[in-house]
């Protein structure tokens, strides 16, 4: 467990495997719903605190291109690679090269 109570206060532990990743998940849903300034709540508070930083390094993200995000992000809006402005057309390759309308 990523915390032990000795008596009333909580003693973090890093968690450093993904069983007990698993098992701080498992109590972090058995307190859910704990009250703010509860002891469940500290805890809870502080479960999640762990588990983050666990899984910020158990689970890292890329960051993406800077144009594949554009991409999607079009693709989110229903967008076109190319999209009409004032009857010039741009494409998120000419908005990262900086080329602007009409480059």
């Amino acid at each position: 467990m990523a915390i032990q109570r000795r008596g009333n206060p909580l003693i973090p532990k890093r968690i450093q495997t993904e069983a007990k990743n698993q098992a701080a998940l498992a109590r972090l849903d058995e307190i859910l719903d704990a009250k703010p300034g509860t002891p469940d709540g500290e805890e809870f508070e502080l479960l999640v605190a762990l588990i983050e930083a666990y899984e910020r390094v158990a689970y890292p993200i890329d960051l993406p291109e800077p144009i594949e995000a554009i991409r999607f992000r079009m693709e989110q809006d229903g967008l076109n690679s190319k999209v009409d402005v004032d009857n010039d057309s741009i494409s998120p390759s000419h908005l990262i090269k900086g080329e602007g309308v009409g480059g």
